[in-house]
């Protein structure tokens, strides 16, 4: 897998010493995204944010607005706390697992407010079990797939 020249590094300024472990990408996709149902009782949605999407219950919009080989960034209007696992789906992808989808589980490792509005900032990684590192390969390069829509500007803001 290479990644895509016109993808640019994302620099946080709220975070201006993290450290990261892979050089992460910005973009800009719609998704959605769940708690996958052995975790429900850790973090349950509300039915006024949440609904059932693609077979998937309990589904919240989200946009992933930057991507690395280690996981992903969403913007979400719906908090989430920090290890709490989501099963995220990209959808519009021609042939992905059969379904014209990719999913993903992730964990939250980070959560930013990034306005009031609110807005929030989950910074993920990916499953590490062996079926969910095929999983998160197959996303990670439907991202890719997608680099045209890569933003080329500087990248800032609150990403």
């Amino acid at each position: 897998m290479s990644w895509p020249r016109e993808a640019i590094a994302v620099q946080n300024p709220q975070a201006p010493g993290l450290i990261r472990q892979h050089e992460r990408y910005r973009c800009e996709h719609e998704a959605f995204a769940a708690v996958p149902p052995a975790y429900a009782e850790q973090v349950s949605l509300s039915t006024l944010v949440s609904e059932t999407r693609n077979g998937l219950s309990g589904a919240m919009s989200v946009t992933i607005i930057d991507y690395s080989a280690g996981g992903i960034g969403l913007r979400s209007n719906v908090f989430i706390p920090k290890r709490a696992m989501l099963t995220v789906v990209l959808p519009g992808v021609a042939g992905a697992q059969g379904r014209g989808e990719v999913r993903a589980t992730v964990r939250v490792q980070r959560v930013a407010m990034l306005d009031r509005s609110p807005t929030y900032y989950l910074g993920t990684s990916l499953d590490e079990s062996i079926e969910g590192q095929r999983a998160g390969t197959a996303f990670i390069e439907a991202l890719m797939s997608r680099a045209g829509n890569v933003l080329s500007t500087k990248a800032g803001g609150g990403a």
